[in-house]
């Protein structure tokens, strides 16, 4: 079915909100319920910072580091752009804050520290600069950046809205599990399966293994980006949506709201080989929240290899 079926199932993985499911119901209605979420402990600190001009790799020949986004959840996401294609690519780590100074101990792909420096006399995040002693592994090789003694000179992005809604979604999420419904109108069958994640990891080959024995055909190629694994979801003030993996790079894309009532996003992906090529530029995406708890349903209809039409829901279950 092309790859129609996969990017569906990562489509979900850039994307947040709640959408009740029922096996026996073919008429579901989301289940409005009490949202009982904290404010997020960095939600103050968070600011997307663009560099003027992109920090160049000491030593070597990588990639400059051209952004840094401090989320509500105390991560930094590094943004690294390629000299000679412009090719973006992205590494989020966690980070402890004191005194505005974020480190990132023992992180996977990134250690070091990024220090905000604010000018004596400023009055706003405009005036701030940063100091940069970051290491990146990109491919098994490293990349490191520094500042030295001048600070760099930053612009910034924070997002002025503190509407209820935004508070809501921006922040870090984990991987509860997922649910898959299926259906086929030509073979009369109906599947609704539900996965858990494991270790905290949530594995997009359990979505694969269901619909396979529901006979939905796939190609060699789209069985294996099944082999991503989820590690979680960031959405940030500064309107981006990061997909962490514990086997692939992160996938980030821009984020709105699609209507007034802040029900609904729109996603915009930030580079043309990230993850979400079913989902395209401008699609919408439905949101809503249980407790603490929070969901996403998207429906589609796809038309596998073996011609086979199918209506698939697919929800993700997300917890902080």
């Amino acid at each position: 079915m092309k790859t129609k079926f996969f990017y569906l199932s990562v489509a979900l993985m850039a994307t947040i909100g709640f959408a009740a499911c029922s096996s026996d119901d073919d008429n579901e209605t989301a289940q409005i319920n009490p949202v009982s979420l904290d404010i997020p402990t960095y939600a103050d600190q968070a600011v997307h910072y663009t560099l003027p001009t992109p920090l160049s790799a000491k030593a070597d020949e990588g990639p400059a580091l051209s952004a840094i986004d401090f989320s509500e959840s105390g991560r930094l996401l590094f943004e690294l752009r390629d000299n000679q294609t412009g090719k973006l690519s992205y590494i989020m780590e966690k980070a402890t804050a004191n005194n505005g100074t974020y480190s990132i101990v023992d992180g996977k792909k990134a250690r070091g520290t990024v220090k905000v420096v604010r000018n004596a006399s400023a009055r706003t995040r405009a005036n701030e600069q940063i100091e940069v002693d970051v290491e990146v592994t990109i491919d098994g090789q490293s990349h490191s950046y520094d500042t030295g003694e001048e600070p760099l000179a930053v612009t910034s992005n924070k997002a002025s809205s503190t509407d209820e809604a935004t508070n809501h979604l921006c922040r870090s999420w984990n991987v509860l599990g997922a649910i898959l419904d299926l259906k086929s109108k030509s073979k009369d069958i109906k599947a609704y399966e539900e996965f858990d994640s494991r270790n905290g990891v949530f594995y997009l080959e359990d979505v694969l293994k269901e619909a396979k024995d529901q006979d939905v055909a796939f190609s060699e190629d789209e069985e294996k980006e099944f082999q991503r694994q989820v590690t979680g979801i960031t959405f940030t003030k500064s309107q981006l949506l990061i997909i962490s993996y514990a086997n692939h790079e992160d996938d980030v894309a821009e984020w709105a709201w699609a209507n007034a009532e802040k029900t609904s996003i729109t996603i915009k992906l930030k580079g043309e080989d990230m993850g979400n090529k079913f989902i395209q530029d401008g699609s919408r995406l439905n949101i809503a929240y249980n407790g603490n708890r929070c969901n996403v349903k998207i429906s589609t209809k796809l038309n596998d290899n073996n011609n086979d039409d199918w209506e698939v829901d697919l929800t993700l279950k997300l917890q902080e």
